[in-house]
């Protein structure tokens, strides 16, 4: 216990190492003079206050002065005495500041930390320094001086407040009528008791919150208010003063203000942001009934039209925090609709027009504060524009301007500025979709403007190049610093444009369809207007003229999506109509043949009318064979040129090239018995491919999947027929597989090697003097070395792969798994498996070889160097190169003669092999039982896919680790047991061993990096890295987390493997769920949580965030068991019940120690700041559920510094007995008890207690995130696993 009494000769030490003592030091008593003598000894105390004051504030000190003053000072807190010497230091005006300061911090400790230790005398002192400290306040102290103040106010309130302390509303309302300083400290304290009570995740207040979040509700709204509408509400403890509530003082100061003409006059223009923000606290949970009471939105309004953008911005942040409330008890009052509708009054849609024209900036002269404003009072429109659609019979007969209101959302969405743009953009996606405002004449009129808008916004800004000098483009500069952000924020941005196309055209099918398909061939034909004409020399990926026809395509697609769906609703087709919709589908056909027509140079452009014209093949015109025909006859005859010399060029015809053969599969599965009536001319044409020497692989492979897709496909072919003709197909790459070069290759890893023309490659590089090189980049390859790395790209190209892959995948891509066919494919494999997969895995195994230095260990140190440097993966990552994405494959691309080329063909031949075995992998998985059936397979798979993956980097961990997860995914449920056991920990025993070194070493390299001037290596690194840990967390949750997605984290489960809610899920007992799977083989769950445990002290917010909630989900499965039955078990069911026992007590003995321990360290890191409330629960979820039965987590409580065991106790009685299943209580009696171990707060530690002002405010997050919609696709081939690792976010050279 902290004693405030007196005790001669108490210590602190001091800076210079000897104590300080501190004597007669006399506890004040609150009504009495707080001036105890100046001895001598306090003197020398305050005068090394003073000192280390100094020491820390002053620019000249030096680190060590400054630390060693930090460190008096802080220990000085703890001292018994202190208190009193805070008060007296707090007290005294003719202190500095700064030492006030100090005084008032040295208050804080025992209030903050020591509180439970203090008696009620103890506690009432320190209550009644506070107040006497808040009364003595002057107008001329510091404002910081004042808000410390008014923060132990409410730090006592929240400990004492409605307990002992039943006059805070009373001593409120006396400060209330005082100066404004006063009144500011009594608005801090206001503001911060709601923010901690109902907004944040405080611990002092959540012990506490029923009983807190009643007398706030007491003290706030009006008596009146309270006695009419809850008349049989109880009061318990009478806290409030007067009848009046403080959100009618609040609103009443509000008007004071800004008739006080706040522009002129700074305290009150203070004071008028500072109700704001404090009305901004209270209205996110405050009763509508109250604000209605005291004309809330009147007082608002006048605000709003003050004409000051600081008010105005305060102003709309309350507006933004009520309208945010769209769920709870009140929604459906009509007080809180009327808080709605009352805005759509003419005279206020005036205003708010007023006000949004008033906060329009120029990106070239940007007023930050003004555009704060006018991106929040979008998102403020778009939440009246949403209510609207949620609840238009709400809406008043009179005295609402629907139209007026309408076009300024319309007004809004044009902004140059997409940010301000796209809460609005969101809002007219649910407009357009309500009949109730769809059909109405006000919104009718503006559909072309919505539709032209939104078209024009569907260009890829991000593509655009740096020096683009349009505005909203530059508005997108302004907005998001880096790239990823950018990207995120476009892509939801063009969903949203897309979905109000789409909608339009539900709307408008016949009339809108005409318009889009019209304007897009338009542009078609005048492509390059006001652009230089396509030169292959000079070709560029995102040239203009192709992100045009990017846009084009992309509403196109919508708009054919919009139809579609309006097809679909079938009977809201009229009759009469049906000669329109043939009529629209002659238009559709004639207007692919025409833009197909167009001549056309540029690949990518090409590329994109192909994918559009095939999409009305396989959508709009499926039951048109002829189309489909006419456009297999256009790609078997289309002639795309490949022009090595360019590379950039060349890399765009090949893409082509492979959208062209993807595009043919796709028709064939369509329309498979149309053409196996052309199936001969067809035949010809693919065997004039076959042989042309100037078809590369990927198109032969293609045309050869062409063609057994319509054989497989065709209903009209007979069983008998239809299977000796696929045979036949797959015999090539059976036999492919058998030849001696191939076998040889595959018989040893120096065999390989010396197939692939590397055996020897140190001599080759000596030879060529790689190793006096310096810039690789920068020398041009000898003829020599050209024939060479010619010579390796022919050797890959050779291996038999890319057919197997192609045949594979062409098999059962969109196949169902009960089809006659899909189960015809899987037998008709069955027989090429055996013949291939050995191989495959020896491939595998040697290329994963090949980048382990340690095969290299027997050269020396100067030729390892060469390996290691010929090893290093080339990529570009989003936000972190220095270059764009483009820029980097164009480097890449034109250093393919140069040494670094060479080094480039040499890895990407090998991980060309090694990624496209993968993928065979992959398909094979499609095969079910077919595959994981193999006798003995999973043994030399494991092997094959870990054994050599030392030598990988992280992002190709990321692809090894992608093909696992389809392999443990994929594999039926019947054959786990013999399956998945040696994958599953070999992989994470590896992913484990890998992760947690490369983070030690990255935590140890950080500074040494950085002033070696590689930041942007290191930051890629760390990047990769991060991703590929969050991958391997997301496994471990799809392993290990309730079927459901529910968490049971508060079940008292008798089961010592699995908690109620899996046992009551209808799993077949001999095909229980994966995470029964897993929970119930200790082997394989040992590295998973292992892995688990080390990723909460990773510095990975993100996958540090899942870990806990699956670690929680998994904790009550491992309760220590209880037995209920009265019969005695059988032996050998008793000794499978002790082996699981035993397991069990073994996991919940880990997860009571080290789970626990790691927790803690994170707790009180600064890193790990903002994810305290998910590691809090992890620990309250661990006590409750794990103390009552083990001593374990109490004894590594106990092992804390400082930590007692009353203290350990109490808190292991509030969350074992008293939480009642409430986790917020939970989390916060952990949060209480770790706050005070190391003495310094968890918000001191990083989280920013109060809100920052910041000159760009974020954008709001739900535009921020990825669309989930897009991860939802079926399981075709181009939905499968990322295996190249680079998609999107990286590049590889």
């Amino acid at each position: 216990m902290v004693s405030l009494q007196v005790q001669s000769g108490v210590s602190m030490p001091a800076m210079n190492g000897t104590g300080i003592h501190i004597d007669n030091f006399n506890p004040p008593q609150v009504h009495q003079a707080l001036d105890p003598p100046q001895t001598s000894q306090a003197i020398q105390t305050l005068s090394q206050i003073h000192d280390a004051l100094e020491a820390v504030y002053s620019p000249r000190s030096t680190n060590d002065r400054r630390k060693e003053a930090t460190a008096f000072l802080e220990q000085a807190k703890r001292d018994p005495q202190a208190p009193q010497l805070g008060q007296r230091l707090a007290s005294d005006g003719s202190q500095p500041f700064a030492v006030r300061h100090y005084g008032l911090s040295l208050l804080e400790y025992p209030i903050k930390y020591k509180w439970d230790e203090l008696d009620e005398e103890e506690t009432t002192v320190l209550r009644g320094w506070v107040v006497q400290l808040a009364q003595g306040l002057r107008d001329d102290d510091a404002v910081f001086l004042r808000n410390k103040v008014a923060q132990l106010w409410e730090e006592v309130a929240k400990r004492s407040w409605a307990i002992d302390w039943l006059d805070m509303d009373a001593l409120l309302v006396e400060l209330w009528q005082g100066s404004l300083p006063h009144k500011t400290l009594v608005l801090y304290v206001l503001e911060t008791l709601s923010e901690d009570v109902f907004n944040r995740e405080d611990a002092a207040a959540a012990l506490r919150g029923n009983d807190l979040a009643k007398a706030c509700v007491d003290i706030f709204a009006p008596a009146a208010v309270l006695k009419q509408h809850y008349p049989s509400r109880g009061v318990e403890v009478e806290v409030r003063h007067g009848d009046e509530g403080w959100i009618k003082r609040l609103t009443n100061l509000l008007d004071w203000c800004l008739d006080n003409h706040p522009q002129k006059d700074e305290r009150v223009h203070s004071c008028s942001i500072k109700v704001l923000a404090t009305l901004k606290a209270t209205v996110t949970w405050i009763m509508p009934k109250a604000l209605h009471a005291a004309r809330f939105l009147d007082h608002l309004y006048k605000a709003l039209g003050v004409g000051d953008i600081q008010i105005q911005l305060a102003t709309t942040e309350v507006l933004f925090a009520f309208y945010n409330r769209s769920h709870g008890p009140f929604v459906q009052e009509p007080e809180y609709t009327e808080m709605f509708t009352s805005m759509l009054a003419p005279e206020r849609v005036n205003l708010l027009k007023d006000v949004y024209q008033y906060s329009l900036v120029d990106v070239y002269d940007l007023d930050d504060r003004k555009y704060a404003l006018c991106k929040k009072f979008a998102e403020v429109m778009s939440m009246i524009g949403e209510f609207i659609e949620q609840r238009p019979s709400a809406l008043p007969q009179h005295n609402v301007d629907l139209a007026s209101f309408f076009d300024l959302l319309l007004e809004i969405l044009r902004s140059p500025s997409l940010v301000v743009s796209i809460p609005v953009l969101h809002a007219w996606t649910r407009l357009l979709r309500c009949k109730a405002v769809n059909g109405s004449d006000t919104v009718t009129r503006l559909i072309p403007i919505l539709l032209e808008t939104c078209s024009s916004r569907l260009l890829r800004y991000e593509s655009l190049p740096d020096d683009t000098d349009d505005t909203t483009f530059l508005f997108l500069i302004e907005d998001f610093d880096t790239l990823p952000e950018r990207h995120a924020f476009l892509g939801n941005y063009r969903r949203y444009c897309m979905e109000v196309v789409e909608v339009i055209v539900r709307l408008k099918p016949f009339d809108a369809m005409h318009h889009i398909l019209g304007q897009a061939e338009r542009l078609f034909q005048n492509l390059y207007d006001g652009q230089p004409a396509f030169q292959i020399h000079t070709y560029t990926k995102n040239s203009i003229a192709f992100l045009r026809a990017d846009a084009q395509v992309t509403i196109v697609e919508a708009a054919l999506k919009g139809y579609l769906k309006r097809l679909a609703d079938g009977d809201n087709i009229e009759k009469e109509r049906e000669a329109e919709c043939k009529s629209l589908e002659a238009y559709l056909e004639q207007w692919c043949h025409t833009i197909l027509n167009i001549p056309v140079e540029d690949p990518d452009i090409k590329k994109k009318l192909i994918q559009a014209a095939t999409t009305f093949a396989t959508k709009a015109l499926y039951e048109n064979s002829e189309y489909a025909m006419w456009l297999v006859e256009y790609f078997l005859s289309l002639d795309i040129k490949d022009r090595p010399e360019f590379p950039k060029y060349s890399e765009a015809a090949k893409a082509l090239e492979v959208e062209v053969m993807a595009d043919l599969q796709r028709l064939a599965m369509l329309f498979a018995n149309d053409m196996l009536g052309a199936y001969d001319q067809l035949d010809i044409r693919v065997q004039q491919i076959l042989a042309d020497p100037s078809s590369d692989g990927r198109r032969k492979a293609g045309c050869q999947a062409f063609l057994f897709i319509i054989i497989q496909r065709a209903t009209i072919l007979s069983e008998d027929n239809r299977r000796p003709r696929l045979q036949a197909m797959l015999q090539p790459v059976k036999e492919s597989w058998q030849t001696p070069e191939v076998l040889s290759a595959m018989s040893s890893y120096d065999s390989f090697c010396d197939f692939l023309g590397v055996g020897r490659i140190i001599d080759f590089l000596r030879r060529q003097e790689f190793d006096k090189t310096e810039d690789w980049s920068s020398r041009e390859l000898t003829p020599e070395g050209k024939a060479k790395q010619a010579e390796i790209i022919s050797r890959c190209n050779r291996l038999p792969l890319r057919l197997l892959k192609t045949m594979l995948g062409a098999s059962t891509e969109k196949l169902h798994e009960d089809s006659s066919i899909y189960k015809a494919a899987c037998l008709l494999w069955a027989d090429v498996i055996p013949a291939v997969l050995p191989g495959v895995l020896r491939l595998i195994g040697f290329s994963q070889a090949f980048t382990d230095l340690n095969n290299w260990s027997h050269l020396p140190n100067e030729h390892q160097q060469l390996v290691r440097k010929i090893l290093t993966d080339r990529f570009w990552q989003a936000g972190i190169s220095n270059e764009s994405k483009d820029e980097f494959y164009a480097r890449i691309s034109g250093s393919k003669t140069s040494y670094e080329g060479f080094a480039s063909t040499v890895r990407g031949s090998v991980r060309q092999i090694r990624e496209t075995c993968y993928f065979v992998l992959y398909g094979m998985t499609r095969l079910q039982e077919h595959f994981y059936g193999i006798p003995d397979l999973a043994e030399p798979l494991a092997e094959a896919l870990f054994t050599n993956a030392n030598g990988l980097s992280a992002h190709q961990l990321s692809v090894l680790l992608s093909i696992s997860t389809s392999l443990i995914e994929v594999c039926p449920a019947n054959l786990r047991s013999q399956f998945l056991p040696p994958l599953l920990i070999n992989l994470f025993t590896k992913l484990d061993n890998r992760i947690s070194a490369e983070w030690e070493a990255l935590e140890r390299q950080k500074l040494e990096i950085a002033e070696a001037g590689t930041l942007v290596e290191e930051m890629k690194s760390e990047s990769i890295l991060r991703q590929l840990t969050h991958s391997t967390i997301q496994l471990i949750s799809s392993l290990l987390e309730q079927p459901n997605g529910k968490q049971c984290i508060s079940c008292r489960s008798t089961n010592a493997n699995l908690c109620p809610v899996v046992l009551s899920l209808p799993t077949s007992p001999s095909q229980p769920s994966m995470r029964t799977f897993v929970l119930s083989h200790p082997n394989i769950l040992e590295p998973l949580i292992l892995f688990a445990t080390h990723a909460l002290r990773m510095r990975d917010s993100r996958s540090c965030s899942v870990v806990t909630r699956v670690l929680r989900s998994i904790i009550p499965a491992f309760q220590q068991r209880q037995h209920h039955s009265s019969s005695p078990p059988s032996s050998s069911a008793s000794s499978a019940e002790a082996a699981g026992a035993a397991a069990a007590h073994q996991v919940r003995e880990f997860i009571s120690t080290e789970v626990l321990k790691a927790c803690i360290t994170s707790i009180h890191e600064p890193y790990f700041v903002e994810l305290q409330r998910e590691l809090a629960a992890l620990v309250a979820s661990i006590l409750l559920l794990y103390a009552p039965t083990t001593a374990t987590p109490r004894e590594v409580l106990l092992s804390l510094p400082g930590m007692g065991a009353e203290k350990v106790d109490r808190a292991l009685e509030r969350i074992v007995h008293q939480s009642k299943g409430d986790e917020k209580f939970q989390r916060a009696v952990v949060l209480d008890l770790l706050e005070g171990v190391r003495g310094v707060s968890i918000h001191e530690q990083g989280r920013i207690e109060r809100s920052a002002p910041r000159g760009r405010p974020k954008v709001q997050e739900r535009f921020m995130e990825v669309d989930p919609s897009a991860a939802a696709a079926g399981m075709g081939r181009k939905d499968s696993p990322d295996l190249a690792g680079v998609a999107d976010m990286f590049g590889a050279g």
